[in-house]
């Protein structure tokens, strides 16, 4: 994580003024604070640059390079094999994946029913002297900052979770031209399971250009159609809940789900070590559950008559028993998704891909076009449980069930939590996710609407373990709620289009 990221948790603005005096007994205020911190911190250069070195408890090694030219930045992260990049221009945010495609990140709508937070600030001794500002929600997550009295240098932030506090300390601090910065900060991550070092190796302060800060361009097509098709079928088989897609790795055929609700390609652990393949960065996730993770390499990957080389992939515990004969063991998402114009006819249980970008939409007039924000490498929508609109709804193919609600919605919209069903509803269901099982609570809400399309009593679950699918998004739309249409995906123009088979028909008449 670069320097400027753990620091835009502090301040909002910079104030070129002297710190304000506070008397040996006194607590300022939170506002104070930020005040002469900026002060102490100073103003950064317009353009600038820095190399910091991070070194994990896992034995990996991370150098990331940041170029920052006004407002404009680009960030540069190598863990060889892998390289990543993320940046800002002109206000658009923008990524690079480990195989090379660019996402732009459409910015998300402010969330409705915002979870109110409480600012406190208090002086504390242990585990030193220190102004501590804590933004906090009624049960504890949230930021909280030490701030030192006599320097007003940031020294230490928590960041609390629900799957635990992530502490960074920071020392060292210097100046140069006249903008003050920690040289060393040390973190703690009970999520990850990591601790580490992180170093600046190198601070330049020598002109950055437009071009240094550029989007820069696909570093090449990761999925290759065969010379002269524009359209093929992928081998695919239809379970109760998921689209199985056979694919080779190397001689050996597996069974991945179609997952456009995962960020990338993912591989079970024991299938990525009898293939041979060597597991880097090895640390701890919650997903569904805690697992182990880290990344591979996999030399190539078919499916049916397309091709992938060089494919960077995730690897954890993810062996789900589908059937007698079906095992499925990984999943197939948005770095393959990305590459295509995609449809999955649930009726007639076929997918099809065409080359990204040439893929012409539905003419059939019951088509739903939903537009989508893809910077996660999962397709957010908006929609409404019981009259609550919310913007963080993910479209996907991988989940097990119609709707999944997570604890990102439930906190914010209790109100639409209310059951219209009958004790005598059957909503008995295993939900399994990477990592394991996790509970659920069932609710018939009395309407769930995603654009034009309303289903009234419609069957919902929200997510109950803790900490599970902790992050900032509503829940998932799922398979059984999608299998009522056909659905499309053309990333490159950040659209999907459904549209209503026989099945969905009946249920929108009823």
């Amino acid at each position: 994580m670069s320097y400027r990221a753990l620091f835009s948790l502090m301040i909002a603005t910079l104030i070129a003024a002297a710190p304000s005096a506070v008397g040996a007994d006194d607590v300022p205020d939170a506002a104070t604070i930020e005040h002469n911190v900026a002060v102490a911190r100073g103003t950064r250069p317009t353009s600038w640059s820095e190399t910091v070195t991070t070194t994990y408890s896992n034995g990996g090694v991370t150098v990331t390079h940041e170029l920052d030219l006004g407002d404009d930045r680009r960030t540069i992260v190598d863990e060889p094999p892998f390289h990543t990049e993320n940046g800002l221009v002109g206000g658009k945010r923008w990524r690079q994946n480990a195989n090379g495609q660019v996402v732009l990140v459409q910015p998300d709508p402010e969330p409705e029913g915002e979870v109110p937070t409480t600012t406190t600030v208090q002086r504390v001794h242990v585990p030193f002297d220190a102004y501590v500002v804590a933004r906090l929600t009624h049960d504890g997550l949230g930021v909280r900052r030490f701030v030192d009295p006599l320097t007003w240098h940031v020294v230490r932030i928590e960041n609390a979770t629900a799957n635990g506090t992530i502490v960074t300390t920071f020392d060292d601090f210097r100046t140069v031209v006249g903008f003050t910065l920690a040289q060393h900060w040390h973190a703690e991550d009970p999520v990850s399971g990591l601790t580490s070092d992180t170093r600046v190796t190198d601070v330049n302060t020598q002109p950055v250009t437009a071009s240094d800060v550029a989007i820069p361009p696909p570093q090449r097509a990761l999925v290759e159609f065969p010379a002269g098709v524009d359209r093929v079928t992928l081998p695919t088989v239809f379970q109760p809940h998921h689209v199985d897609v056979h694919v080779m790795i190397g001689d050996r055929m597996v069974d991945l789900v179609l997952d456009s609700g995962a960020g990338g390609i993912f591989l079970d652990s024991e299938v990525a070590k009898s293939l041979g393949l060597s597991v880097i960065g090895r640390h701890e996730a919650v997903t569904a559950q805690r697992h182990e993770s880290g990344r591979a390499i996999v030399p190539e990957m078919r499916v049916g008559s397309l091709t992938m080389r060089n494919v960077a992939i995730t690897v954890g515990p993810l062996a789900w028993k589908t059937g007698s004969d079906v095992k499925e063991v990984g999943l197939l998402g948005f770095d393959f998704i990305a590459e295509l114009g995609l449809t999955i006819d649930y009726a007639n249980q076929t997918v099809t891909a065409v080359p990204t970008g040439t893929m012409p939409a539905p003419t059939d007039p019951g088509t739903i076009a939903l537009d989508v924000r893809l910077g996660t490498g999962q397709p957010l929508t908006s929609a409404r449980v019981n009259g609550s609109a919310s913007e963080r709804w993910m479209i996907d193919t991988g989940a097990g069930g119609p709707v999944l609600i997570f604890s990102y919605f439930a906190r914010r919209h209790p109100e639409a939590l209310r059951d219209a069903g009958s004790v005598f509803d059957r909503r008995q269901r295993d939900f399994y996710g990477i990592g394991g099982a996790f509970d659920t609570k069932s609710y018939r809400v009395a309407d769930f609407q995603l654009g034009p399309v309303d289903f009234k009593n419609f069957l919902c679950y929200l997510v109950t373990s803790k900490g599970a699918y902790d992050s900032p998004t509503d829940g998932t739309i799922g398979p059984d709620f999608l299998k009522y249409f056909t659905v499309s995906f053309d990333y490159v123009n950040s659209r999907l289009y459904l549209v209503p088979n026989r099945f969905g028909q009946q249920a929108m008449h009823h």
